[in-house]
This record gives C-alpha cells, sequence and structure tokens, in this order.
C-alpha cells in the first residue's frame, strides 16, 4: 500500500426553489421546519465495512440486479505498480453476504455500470489506441509506454457479463470515439453516445440484446461540452448537450416510443456568468409517464473572488391531446447564489457544481443540487412539477458545509443522497454524510458516515432493491492508507 506522499491522484467524484426563496421570513420558517437540522451520531443506524484493498483510488460504479446481487468497480492506483499502469478492479455481494474480489474488468476507463435482470451486467467505457495499433499492455499509461504509448485516438467500447464479475470479450461500438456516456434501465434497454469527427454519435439496444448500428446527427459537438442520456422502460429517450459560441445553449433531441429521434433543439439560455469560464454539470431523467427532465448547474470561480452558482431545469411533457402537436418547454430557475471565497468549498469553487433529477417509484421529480445560504455551500432537495421547483430542504450538516455527491431513488418512494462535507475538506476531499428518506416521508437526520480519523470522498449511492437496503460506498483516507468503505442502513432487513 503506498503512503499519503506517494498517492497522485484522489478518489474521483462522480463523480446531479426558484432560485433562492425570496423573502428572508420564509427562510427561518422553512429551515426550522425542515428536517434534518444536524447530523445524526456518527454511523448511527448503519453498518460499516471497510475493504482494504491494495493500490485503491475509489470507487467509480454500484449497481444492483433484480435478485439484490451487486458489483462494485474501483479505480487503481497505476503510480503503486511496477511498472506504473492503468487498472481497475471490483467486488461482487450477494444478499446478505460480504463482499468478495473478483477478476480485472475487461478494460479500464468505465463510463457505465448497470446490472439487469437477474445476474447479467453491461459495462460501457473507452479505450486509448496507441502508436502501434494496439492497447497498451497491461495497461500501461501513455506517458511510461515508449514509442508504442502515444495515444493516435479514442475507440468507444462495452462489454457483457455477469453479476459475479465475469465479462464476454470486449466489443466495439466506435473505432475512432471519445468521451461516451450512457443509460440503462433494469431490463437491458441501453443507449450509449460519444462524439465522432466533431458530431455526436448515439447506439441503442433493447432487452440486453446486440446493440444497432450507431446514428450519427448533424451539428457541432465537443467532448468537452457537457451532455447526457437517458430513458424509460417505455422506450422513450433522450439526449441533451450544452453548446453555442459562449457554452450556454442547451439543446435537447427525444426519442418517442414509436418514431425516430427529433432535430435538434433548443430548449434554454443558461444563465452562467461568461467569466471565469464555469464548470457545468448536466444530468437527465424521464419519468415512466414519458416527462423529460433536464437539469444543470454552474460553478464559477476563481482565486480569491467568490464562487458563482447558477442551476436550472427544463421540463418536457407528452402531447397528451391529438389536436397538439408539440409540447412547449418549461424552464425553471434552480439556484442563484454565490460562495465566499473564504468560506467552506470557497477554495474548490469548481468541484461544488452538482445536480441531480431523482424520479421516485411514485413517478414524483425531485432534485438534489448543491446550492448556497448565506454566502456559504449546503445540500438542498426539492420537489419539481409542471407548474415549477417546490420549497428547498436542506440536507446537509448542520445546513451549511455540505456539497453534493451523488443520490438515487429506491422502493416505496425511498430516495439517497450523499455529500461531502467542506468545511473539513482537503483538496475537495472530505467527510461523507448521507441523508435517507424512507416512503414518501421526511428525511431522517443525516449520518456521518466516515470517522473521525478518516478523510472521505467519492460517495456512490445505490438501494438494494429486494430489502430497499440503503447503500453507499466512499473512498477513504486513514494514517496513509486508501481503502473503500460500504455503508449500509441497518434499518432495512437483509433478505
Amino acid at each position: 500500500m503506498t503512503g499519503a506522499a506517494e498517492i497522485s491522484r484522489e478518489p474521483r467524484r462522480h463523480s446531479p426553489p426558484r432560485g433562492r426563496i425570496g423573502a428572508r421570513a420564509a427562510v427561518v420558517v422553512l429551515l426550522a421546519l425542515a428536517l434534518p437540522v444536524g447530523p445524526a451520531a456518527a454511523q448511527a443506524g448503519w453498518r460499516t465495512e471497510t475493504l482494504t484493498l491494495a493500490s485503491i483510488v475509489g470507487p467509480i460504479a454500484l449497481s444492483f440486479d433484480s435478485a439484490g446481487d451487486g458489483l462494485l468497480l474501483w479505480d487503481g492506483n497505476p503510480y503503486a505498480m511496477q511498472p506504473p499502469r492503468l487498472f481497475d478492479g471490483g467486488e461482487a455481494r450477494v444478499p446478505g453476504g460480504g463482499w468478495s474480489q473478483i477478476a480485472e474488468p475487461p478494460f479500464t476507463a468505465i463510463e457505465q455500470l448497470q446490472l439487469y435482470g437477474s445476474g447479467r451486467a453491461l459495462l460501457v467505457g473507452s479505450e486509448a489506441v496507441t502508436a502501434r495499433g494496439g492497447i497498451p499492455l497491461p495497461g500501461s499509461l501513455p506517458c511510461c509506454a515508449g514509442s508504442s504509448g502515444t495515444v493516435l485516438r479514442v475507440r468507444v467500447i462495452y462489454a457483457d457479463g455477469l453479476v459475479d464479475g465475469s465479462f464476454r470479450p470486449v466489443r466495439m461500438l466506435d473505432q475512432d470515439g471519445s468521451a461516451p456516456v450512457s443509460a440503462a434501465d433494469e431490463h437491458g434497454d441501453a443507449i450509449v453516445a460519444w462524439v465522432h469527427g466533431g458530431h455526436f454519435r448515439i447506439a441503442g439496444r433493447s432487452l440486453g440484446g446486440a446493440f444497432g448500428k450507431p446514428l450519427t446527427f448533424p451539428g457541432r459537438a465537443l467532448a468537452r461540452e457537457p451532455f447526457t442520456v437517458a430513458l424509460n422502460a417505455r422506450g422513450e429517450r433522450v439526449l441533451a448537450w450544452v453548446g453555442g459560441r459562449d457554452l450556454r445553449d442547451l439543446y435537447a433531441r427525444i426519442h418517442p416510443v414509436r418514431g425516430r429521434w427529433s432535430s435538434a433543439e433548443l430548449v434554454a439560455r443558461l444563465a452562467v456568468p461568461a467569466r471565469p469560464v464555469p464548470t457545468i454539470r448536466l444530468r437527465a431523467a424521464i419519468t415512466p409517464a414519458g416527462t423529460v427532465v433536464l437539469a444543470w448547474e454552474s460553478a464559477s470561480a476563481c482565486e480569491g473572488c467568490a464562487t458563482s452558482l447558477r442551476a436550472g431545469a427544463v421540463w418536457y411533457a407528452p402531447v397528451a391531446s391529438a389536436a397538439l402537436t408539440r409540447a412547449p418547454w418549461r424552464v425553471f430557475a434552480v439556484e442563484r447564489s454565490s460562495i465566499a471565497a473564504d468560506a467552506p468549498g470557497g477554495a474548490v469553487g469548481e468541484g461544488l457544481a452538482g445536480i441531480a433529477p431523482l424520479v421516485d417509484s411514485f413517478g414524483h421529480v425531485y432534485l438534489a443540487w448543491t446550492g448556497g445560504l448565506d454566502g456559504a455551500p449546503i445540500v438542498k432537495l426539492a420537489e419539481l412539477t409542471v407548474s415549477g421547483l417546490g420549497f428547498w430542504t436542506p440536507l446537509s450538516d448542520s445546513l451549511v458545509g455540505g456539497a453534493l455527491d451523488d443520490a438515487t431513488a429506491g422502493p416505496d418512494g425511498a430516495l439517497l443522497v450523499s455529500w461531502f462535507d467542506e468545511r473539513h475538506s482537503t483538496s475537495g476531499i472530505g467527510p461523507v454524510y448521507a441523508s435517507l428518506r424512507r416512503g414518501s416521508g421526511r428525511f431522517e437526520l443525516a449520518v456521518r458516515l466516515t470517522g473521525e480519523d478518516v478523510t472521505g470522498g467519492s460517495g456512490l449511492v445505490a438501494f438494494q432493491p429486494l430489502s430497499g437496503e440503503a447503500v453507499v460506498v466512499s473512498g477513504v483516507i486513514a494514517a496513509g492508507a486508501v481503502a473503500l468503505q460500504v455503508s449500509t442502513d441497518a434499518a432495512a432487513p437483509l433478505p
């Protein structure tokens, strides 16, 4: 295991009101009524398991299938290897059992892990092709692979497998593509979008079958510009991206249940500052009824100045009447605040951008995001309807100091949000907390999942579908060693 000084990469962060509530009195009333009002005792009501594995950087993917089996993938630390090499690893778990290490996944740079059906798995990612026409073996870093390490292009790939971590040979989606994003559901339906030659390409499949021939859309697309995809069980799909000369235009293409992809449509103009150049996060979701929700947040920061947070959402409901040929896009402001340069998170302002649209099991839509309150960051959640955003609820520790990590929806209306405490962070890594809602009631008190002597980061969340068990996985650093910490909600009985 490497020492703290030798670890040159941090755990990854996947790393999702009408702005601020208008009247100060409304804020006071809301904060008095909202739960939680502060953190519960450390790990109260939760079980914690630490997986101490060699050469860990942090978790990158977590998923469960319909039978309750789980698969967790983690990012390896290439600089701990001799010679340095890129690699990922993983852990598998059966209901009621512990985690057991699996064979190394078939490729690195995993963008999407999805378990579906009973025991089926899908990996989507990308891989570099080098000057000699091959992949650096065994995962050599481009900087350390000699003449073969010169990267010529990136290819988009995927692999089918099983929940035990075994995968079939890698298959190609594009020999010259980059920055894939993907979405999948519990039936094995999936879509993957990426950038090829300055244009978007997208491929889809149904029920775990083969991907169809990719479609290439006209129009400019850059890998550095935010874009995202989403689908639902009915077959509706969306591709959304931020582009334009000043990176403020939000576009979307819709694929209905029956039909073809629509033409690109400008659906919103983002209210982001022009300078400094903002970091933008973009997420999408589609409800079972077909409503498309796009959510974005930007953080614009510079040394010694305040961080500007801006967020918004777009709502698109399918046409209900045959007399109507087109439904309007409804645009809502979500956040407009500033984080003081000397406030928690002010020094790492770009990392504050994070927003997640959530569709619960009843079809209701919620937004979780990093907002601001009195110049400090705070994690917020509110329900979104066709009429707009409702009053937000504060989820983070002592109301201020939190930044969103991950969020998901579970059975019976459950919601789970993980966030890290910027007040006690180092280089953007801070103690990990979780806020949990059972059913459609109020959120329980926020719980700190990492101990007093542990620094955490990259809190990935999921629900075990059979038991409703909430799971949070964090990369933790304690005593100079990196490990994975798996926290599960003890209130949910295991099957």
